[in-house]
């Protein structure tokens, strides 16, 4: 399963923990946001990463609580598609 988080931050900004992370479903952050961040895998962790970012950069902590979002994320769809399973 699969997740895109975005971020709204000043552009000329480095985002750290305290930005406003979002799990994008719509795509909103695409044309709006600073950041496109992919994460995929499974429940024994993360398979493969894309980051696209418009804004300065990214502080590890800013790193860490989107990692940690698309986690929560990521385990909801798993759980939505193991219990669409017959």
């Amino acid at each position: 399963a699969g997740v895109a988080m975005g971020l709204l931050v000043d552009p000329d900004a480095i985002a750290d923990e305290n930005s406003l992370i979002l799990t994008d479903i719509l795509g909103f952050e695409d044309a709006l946001g600073m950041m496109d961040f992919k994460i995929a895998g499974n429940e024994e962790g993360i398979t493969s990463i894309q980051l696209d970012i418009k804004n300065r950069g990214l502080s590890i902590g800013a790193v860490r609580k989107t990692l940690e979002k698309a986690k929560t994320a990521r385990s909801h769809i798993l759980g939505v598609m193991k219990d669409a399973l017959p």
